[in-house]
C-alpha cells in the first residue's frame, strides 16, 4: 500500500506503527520509485504476490487481508480513512470488505 500513497502519507502511517511492524513496513521502500499507481485490483495482487514470491507461499488476497487488518489494529481511524482513500476505489470496496469480516 505504501507504493501507493505520496511519499509523507506513507511516513506518518510508518510512524504509527509498532516497531517490529515497522521495520517490515520500510523493507526495501525506495521512495523515488513511488507511487506505481496500479489501477486494478488484479494489478494490486500480482504486485503482492511478485513481492512475496521468495517467501513461503502465501495467497496474495490474504496477505493483503493479514496487513489490512494488522494496520487497522495499530494505526487510527483517521490514518486509516486517508490510506484507504490513496488507494483506487476497487481495492478500497476490498480493504472494507475485509474490515468488516
Amino acid at each position: 500500500m505504501k507504493k501507493e500513497a505520496s511519499i509523507s502519507a506513507t511516513a506518518h502511517l510508518g510512524s504509527q506503527l509498532p516497531i517490529l511492524v515497522r521495520g517490515a513496513y520500510y523493507d526495501q521502500y525506495q521512495p523515488s520509485r513511488t507511487p506505481e499507481n496500479l489501477r486494478s485490483l488484479d494489478e494490486f495482487l500480482a504486485k503482492i504476490k511478485a513481492e512475496l514470491e521468495f517467501t513461503r507461499p502465501v495467497d496474495s488476497k490474504d496477505a493483503f487481508r493479514v496487513v489490512s487488518k494488522v494496520l487497522a489494529h495499530h494505526v487510527g481511524e483517521g490514518q486509516m480513512i486517508k490510506v484507504w482513500e490513496a488507494l483506487p476505489a476497487e481495492i478500497r470496496r476490498v480493504a472494507a470488505a475485509q474490515q468488516a469480516a
